[in-house]
């Protein structure tokens, strides 16, 4: 297994557990050649297809040359699902005799994978095609290694390009890419490979095409080096895992900023109905005069919840029982039961280490319409609770005396 799949399957294995990661293996593959030489070039490849027109087992060939005149760059391959290809070089030499380019040093520019064994990109080989002059596309049923004079064309899925006869090539390498590979990490994919570039040099006096690997550029480059292509892949990978947790960050944020606004509204909607209420009765509205006199009742009951004696939590006397007791502590720690109904909230105080003295409600929200979602935004500061003492309903049944919050006006918090 190469450095890049080993960085591939080790990455999908460290972010598997973060973020869905998705990973395609299998993508397209092009080849840019460039010609630094003096002389132009005509680049065959001869790419072998399943014939699905013809049935099983049968194939044809596609055969296309793209000419690269010196100084410039052109993509003579590119195919779908990278599949192999013979190259062919034809040019002219000092004796004006149009011939194929050989390769003595096979540029190395990397390796692609089979059945978990690897194989060079580039190889020498040695295959005949036929090609024109200037430029060429066709498609020819079984093998390409014919009698160039008695070629005859049955069309195909390309159209076809050139002019005059065609005349023989050896083919001097075998490009067998790796395709492009893609990992997907959420809603962001990131690719890389698939892309290759081979420079040649030819020159009049001999065959020789000097080949070695080039880059985007142009330029040559030095031998295959995965240690970029790894580097650069793990910090794609580290990219997109970051990005996707700064998403769901600010998707919580706004989650938890819109449901404090609905507490809020709704609190404001309360208090603004009361209002209504009791001014309607004022006016002389007998159609909310029972309203009225809940409300008045209920102000009445939480003014004497606040007449009571004012205490700290961790002075907690059995004596208290029964009786209306403002607490005012430092809370410690806020708990809400998720498996309950209804979900009890148990705020503990400082002064009160052992939970002797806790504040319950049932009503979580209560406590988060003013504070927000996150009631341990609670700890720290000092609240204070109005009520009669009794058994507590939360505390985990560890506590002595609680007052159960029912009403909003029941606590305040500085």
């Amino acid at each position: 297994m190469n450095q890049r799949r080993f960085l591939l399957l080790t990455a999908l294995i460290l972010l598997g557990a973060a973020v869905p990661v998705y990973a395609q293996v299998d993508g397209y593959a092009d080849l840019a050649v460039c010609n630094r030489g003096t002389l132009p070039v005509e680049v065959v490849a001869a790419t072998k297809n399943v014939d699905l027109q013809r049935g099983l087992g049968k194939y044809y060939w596609n055969i296309e040359g793209t000419a690269v005149v010196p100084g410039k760059c052109k993509n003579v391959y590119h195919d779908t699902d990278a599949s192999g290809a013979y190259l062919a070089f034809g040019y002219y030499d000092s004796k004006g005799q149009w011939g194929s380019g050989t390769i003595a040093q096979v540029p190395d520019l990397g390796t692609h994978s089979v059945a978990f064994r690897e194989y060079p990109v580039l190889k020498s080989a040695s295959k005949g095609v036929c090609a024109r002059l200037d430029e060429t596309e066709y498609n020819l049923p079984d093998d390409p290694q014919i009698d160039c004079a008695s070629i005859r064309l049955t069309g195909g899925i390309r159209k076809e390009v050139g002019h005059g006869a065609f005349f023989p090539l050896t083919s001097a390498l075998y490009f067998e890419p790796e395709g492009t590979k893609c990992i997907r990490v959420n809603s962001q994919t990131n690719c890389y490979g698939g892309d290759y570039y081979l420079n040649i040099s030819p020159s009049a006096t001999d065959r020789e095409l000097h080949a070695v690997r080039g880059r985007a550029s142009g330029a040559d480059s030095p031998p295959v080096d995965d240690s970029m292509a790894l580097k650069n892949l793990g910090a794609a990978i580290a990219k997109a895992a970051a990005e996707e947790r700064q998403r769901e960050a600010r998707a919580a944020a706004d989650a938890a900023e819109a449901q404090q606004r609905h507490l809020v509204d709704r609190a404001a909607d309360r208090k603004k109905q009361q209002q209504q209420i009791l001014a309607a009765d004022a006016a002389g509205n007998p159609n909310v005069k029972v309203e009225a006199q809940m409300i008045r009742r209920e102000e009445e009951n939480n003014g004497q919840r606040w007449a009571g004696t004012r205490q700290s939590p961790g002075a907690y006397d059995p004596q208290w029982k029964g009786q209306n007791v403002t607490v005012a502590g430092t809370v410690s720690r806020v708990e809400i039961d998720p498996s309950a109904s209804p979900q009890w909230v148990s705020i503990y105080f400082k002064e009160s280490p052992d939970a002797t003295f806790v504040v319950c409600s049932p009503y979580p929200d209560l406590f988060q319409e003013r504070v927000g979602p996150n009631l341990s935004a609670l700890v720290g500061k000092t609240l204070e609770a109005a009520g009669q003492v009794e058994s507590p309903y939360c505390g985990q049944k560890t506590s002595k005396g609680s007052i159960r919050v029912v009403v909003s006006t029941q606590w305040q918090v500085h």
